[in-house]
């Protein structure tokens, strides 16, 4: 064969070892001329390594190596570009690097592809000619992994990797991205740390363009989200997408020029300037060739072709415009598309979102209704916990945070009323819709702006001016500042436009996506429960009907997080008078709906129970295959969605016709590690140390006893007084349950439950004379490859 086959070598250049471990390997190989390998230090132009000489050289290579050893964002870039170009790949990884091999563990996006292990040149050079990976050059992941998933007709989509955290950078980038109104599928670390490869493929291949936004390398988990979010960007690369990366000026200067492709910032300005030039170009290419998005799934008829069934997002954001078509109907949306209540609260992953979406979708359709959804990609949080810490007086920090919001919403109901008149080919001057048009355009941006940039105008107003030591004098000085007068007028003049209106809707998510600072949650509680407290008095005050203001019908829902809840009413004075409703999944029949509903609307007509069983398995490890799912999973909505999609993913790559038992068995193993970071991300900033301690339950038993568990929070560093706390916190995130007869646990899905199970446990406990014990949720198991036998019984648990 000689020199005619070429490969192309890319390895890290730290530690200094490495480098010179490969070039000897290369220097073996080539003098055997079974082929030619290049490394990327070969590359270099007048000393420098420019990316687009670096992949010409991959683009000319028929085998593209990589040392995954001490992985860094160079080389994770050049194997997605490899693989985007259809490359043979092989991989190389010393694992004798603990580090190193669990930093690998842990990207999980090439979990399904393989390295060879090596600990020196020798051993490379023998695994090459072992393996022969020169002699099937087809056997590429893009054949094997990606062309299996991609679609042939989907909705083509901006993807948008976002920051893991809320910097200003971040906050006004998604503000920028949410303001051209380009159909956006967005990767939030905070709601997913990592989807799987097929995921980020589909979304890519169909894509616009994509934008990456990097972590300073002095922000805390920055090296594993670098080197996933380098990864993605090189197969953006290598499919030749429109790609425009971001990194905070301390991002190291990397040893490859990555040219037009990468800019870094020193200001949140800076940033915003360098994305809207991009942005603006991706938006005209994309109006150019916009398509209506064409259902594929529908078009086809049933076949054991698993590539045509689509079954959605796992993150309702991703999904907005077709999650009509599998929407299941529960109990607390009902009521609010009746307008009963008030707050609506679930963990992360249970529908919250879903929710809003469908409930402002449905609600909408009756055009007697005004609809205004308040979701803000992001705000200034820090600017309110600023303001709020000087103010000491309880009374006067109450009366500022519910004086904010009602300007806030007063002002929102009067923008989506303004937006609705402005299609309006024609307006009477004179009509109600003709004067709030004139008012909206008279006090311009104090209405007319964005409701994150009305918010902060408010804060720096409200933190310059506040004045008056007497809560009389500070009352009177927030309604100055506030535009107390304003908002008299503008409730008169929505009295006379609305009040013939069936309905006026506001609905509110995304108010707790910018926490991620202890010292900061009581101030933020004071700010969420002042919304909590108006939003009653806002709709009383709209029924309102006398000489100056007509009534007007006003329901306010408020989505937020459960644990967030539970710490504003630690704060309420009359917690009981605030209604909430919780999005809770206890009905496994209403659960697996989900996934019914998802399926039926690939095959119109169908059963659903029959497509179940045309394209899943039926049993796994002799329990029927949606029992053992839903025995895996932590109950809800999101879980479901993701394990599910992982089992068709894997199915689609081995070339199945259906989800045999090992396709569910591997797709157990991507969802463990996914709920192992989930939860991770729901903890926030509750128990810093959790990633510490969840791990030092690796390869232990399932089942513990009290002492034992505290024993692994000593070893993690946390102190003997906070053990009940942190206990307490790991049973919340149904990371524990607690055992309530022999050999059954009890896991909550909801922080109120735990007294319930408390006390369930200390009445077995007691009659039984028993020690307590807890088990690891089985969701768990996988990952943290924990025993899942006890005294030779198998272990059941059950979820609330």
């Amino acid at each position: 064969m000689g020199k005619s086959i070429s490969s192309f070598f890319a390895y890290p250049f730290q530690p200094d070892s490495i480098p010179e471990t490969i070039k000897g390997a290369v220097n073996k190989i080539n003098e055997g001329q079974v082929c030619y390998v290049k490394t990327w230090q070969e590359c270099a132009i007048s000393g420098k390594f420019i990316i687009d000489v670096i992949c010409r050289a991959i683009d000319k290579a028929d085998l593209f190596i990589a040392d995954l050893t001490w992985a860094n964002p160079n080389v994770l870039f050049e194997l997605g570009y490899a693989i985007g170009k259809k490359k043979r790949v092989w991989l190389l990884l010393d694992p004798s690097f603990t580090e190193s091999k669990n930093l690998f563990d842990q990207l999980r996006i090439l979990t399904t592809v393989g390295y060879a292990p090596y600990s020196n040149s020798s051993e490379i050079v023998n695994q090459f000619y072992k393996q022969q990976p020169w002699l099937d050059l087809q056997d590429t992941i893009f054949v094997r992994s990606i062309v299996p998933a991609l679609q042939e007709y989907a909705e083509s989509r901006l993807l948008y990797l976002k920051n893991q955290h809320e910097t200003e950078a971040s906050i006004k980038l998604s503000q920028l991205v949410d303001s051209f109104n380009l159909p956006t599928t967005l990767s939030d670390p905070k709601e997913s740390s990592v989807q799987t490869l097929a995921w980020y493929v589909t979304k890519i291949w169909h894509a616009p363009g994509i934008i990456v936004h990097l972590s300073g390398e002095s922000r805390r988990g920055s090296q594993l989200h670098n080197l996933r979010y380098a990864f993605v960007s090189g197969l953006a690369y290598g499919f030749q997408k429109p790609l425009l990366m971001l990194a905070e000026a301390d991002y190291k200067t990397p040893p490859i020029d990555y040219s037009d492709i990468f800019s870094r910032y020193k200001k949140p300005s800076e940033c915003v300037e360098m994305s809207q030039s991009w942005l603006e170009k991706v938006s005209s290419e994309y109006a150019k060739n916009q398509k209506e998005f064409r259902e594929y799934a529908k078009k086809i008829a049933l076949s054991a072709d698993l590539r045509s069934f689509n079954i959605g997002e796992y993150i309702a954001e991703n999904e907005e415009r077709i999650l009509n078509e599998y929407f299941i109907e529960t109990e607390p949306f009902l009521r609010v598309i009746e307008g009963q209540h008030s707050v609506v609260v679930g963990r992360k992953g249970s529908g919250k979102t879903a929710n809003l979406y469908m409930a402002a979708r449905r609600l909408s359709e009756d055009k007697r209704n005004l609809v205004c959804v308040i979701k803000p990609v992001s705000y200034d949080v820090q600017g309110v916990v600023r303001l709020s810490k000087t103010i000491k007086e309880k009374d006067k920090k109450g009366y500022l945070a519910e004086a904010l919001w009602k300007f806030l919403i007063f002002s929102e109901i009067a923008l989506a009323a303004y937006k609705e008149i402005k299609q309006r080919p024609y307006v009477d001057e004179k009509a109600p819709e003709g004067k709030l048009k004139e008012l909206m355009e008279v006090q311009g941006s104090i209405l007319l702006d964005d409701f994150a940039v009305r918010l902060e105008r408010c804060v720096n107003n409200l933190f310059s001016n506040i004045t008056g030591n007497s809560l009389y004098d500070f009352r009177i000085a927030i309604s100055e500042i506030l535009h107390d007068s304003v908002l008299n007028t503008l409730r008169n003049q929505l009295g006379d436009l609305l009040t013939k209106r069936k309905r006026v809707i506001v609905l509110m998510d995304n108010l707790d996506k910018a926490w991620d600072r202890r010292d900061d949650l009581e101030h933020l509680s004071d700010f969420l429960f002042g919304l909590l407290s108006v939003a009653k008095n806002i709709t009383k005050e709209f029924e309102k009907h006398d000489y100056w203001r007509k009534p007007v019908n006003v329901s306010i829902t408020i989505f937020l997080r459960s644990d967030i809840f539970e710490g504003i009413m630690k704060n309420a004075r009359e917690p009981d008078k605030i209604p909430c409703d919780k999005l809770l999944w206890n009905d496994p029949v209403v659960l697996m709906r989900i996934v019914d509903e998802r399926l039926a609307a690939n095959r119109e007509g169908l059963d659903p129970a029959l497509l179940w069983s045309r394209v899943f398995c039926p049993t796994v490890r002799n329990k029927p295959s949606k029992e053992y799912i839903l025995d895996m999973i932590l109950p809800r909505p999101r879980d479901l969605v993701y394990f599910v999609k992982a089992a068709l993913s894997t199915a689609v790559n081995r070339g199945h016709s259906c989800v045999e038992e090992r396709d569910i068995l591997e797709a157990e193993k991507l969802y463990s590690q996914f709920v192992f970071e989930a939860v991770q991300i729901e903890n926030g900033i509750s128990v810093p140390e959790l990633e510490k301690i969840l791990f030092e339950f690796v390869g232990g038993s399932s089942i513990l006893y009290k002492n034992e568990i505290f024993e692994i929070f000593s070893k993690s560093g946390i102190n003997r007084k906070r053990h009940n706390y942190v206990l307490r916190h790991l049973i919340a995130l149904s990371f524990l349950g607690v055992e309530i007869k022999l050999n059954e646990f009890r896991f909550c899905t909801s922080s109120d439950e735990i007294q319930k199970i408390k006390r369930l446990s200390e009445r077995y406990i007691a009659a039984e004379n028993k020690t307590q014990r807890y088990q690891i949720h089985k969701a768990f198991h996988t990952y943290l490859e924990v025993e899942t036998f006890v005294e030779g019984k198998e272990e059941s648990g059950s979820n609330i």
